[in-house]
């Protein structure tokens, strides 16, 4: 809904034993970079994702503010990819920036 106010995901945050730290955002589309340094080399991946939205709602006595999402784990491959690579990660970032208007006006109608 156009005006609403939905809290956006944290640009930086520890899930799993891995730092993200969001590194570019156009519209819905995110790019993050993952990092693990739970082993002798550390690790450096990236996450393009699609950002969905959740309307507020109550919980008993207590109102849910309007959010937006991080893909889970069973949206991966449709509304989150992981990538090893910077500019294979920056290359799915604006393929799916670039197709992200059309996808709105698609679930519009």
């Amino acid at each position: 809904m156009k005006g609403r106010f939905y809290r956006p995901p944290p640009k930086e945050f520890r899930r799993g034993g891995f730092n993200y730290r969001q590194i570019a955002r156009e519209g819905n589309v995110a790019l993050y970079e993952q990092h693990w340094s739970g082993c002798a080399e550390p690790s450096l991946c990236y996450e393009v994702i699609l950002i969905r939205r959740r309307d507020g709602f109550q919980i008993s006595e207590k109102f849910i503010e309007a959010y937006e999402v991080y893909p889970n784990s069973d949206a991966w491959g449709v509304d989150g990819f992981t990538v090893t690579d910077r500019n294979n990660a920056w290359t799915k970032f604006f393929e799916m920036s670039l197709e992200e208007p059309a996808r709105r006006r698609r679930e519009v109608k």
